[in-house]
């Protein structure tokens, strides 16, 4: 596998998969960043066996594959690379080359088939919110905490639809046992959303989505 990517197309997201990739299991492999290179480019997939980000971005591909990569070392090697080509070549036994002209760094992967796979969610009812408002409903749950209790209801927040004749909103709820946070969100669009049942999200999962979202 072997391609050329841009500094600041990928430098970002690095950043802030680290929530994820730093995280500890009892799987080595979950410290990686899973890199597939395709002839539309490269996509990137972090997972901790609770959370799974994948993105996909632009790079001139030379040959494809899939490499596995720690998350930390390589975030670390792009953000003080001294250029915004980098070129990335896998050479034997999990070996990575990272380089240009006049700089050469050389790191051992793992084997990508030992990834953990993300689940693949198809055919939900998906509808458009903005991304300042759900922004403002995750950091409005996430204020009340409890890092000491394990019960799903405390270290997750409470997710509903709540339709009616006069209104349509979804709702999230979050508690620490003594204290209670609600916020909603009033849409039409919300009739849209194929949710039957009530769900817990894990706080923490909530907190790296968060990173994604534009304050505008």
């Amino acid at each position: 596998m072997k391609f050329m990517i841009k500094k600041s197309d990928v430098l970002d997201v690095l950043s802030k998969v680290q929530g994820l990739a730093g995280r500890k299991s009892n799987l080595a492999i979950t410290s990686n960043i899973l890199v597939s290179a395709t002839e539309k480019g490269i996509s990137l997939a972090v997972t901790d066996l609770e959370t799974g980000f994948e993105g996909g971005y632009p790079a001139v591909v030379e040959s494809k594959g899939t490499i596995a990569i720690n998350g930390r070392k390589f975030f670390e090697i792009v953000r003080d690379f001294p250029s915004e080509d980098i070129l990335v070549n896998e050479v034997e036994n999990h070996w990575i080359e990272i380089s240009n002209k006049n700089v050469e760094y050389h790191i051992v992967g793992m084997n990508p088939d030992d990834f953990p796979s993300i689940p693949v969610v198809d055919d939900q009812g998906l509808f458009e919110i903005e991304s300042s408002a759900l922004k403002k409903m995750i950091e409005k749950s996430l204020t009340i905490s409890s890092s000491d209790d394990k019960r799903a209801h405390i270290t997750g927040v409470y997710l509903e639809k709540i339709e009616t004749d006069e209104e349509k909103l979804l709702r999230m709820v979050s508690t620490d046992g003594s204290r209670l946070s609600k916020t909603d969100y009033l849409s039409e669009e919300i009739g849209q959303v194929g949710m039957e049942e009530s769900v817990i999200i894990p706080k923490k999962g909530l907190s790296e989505v968060n990173k994604f979202l534009d304050t505008d």
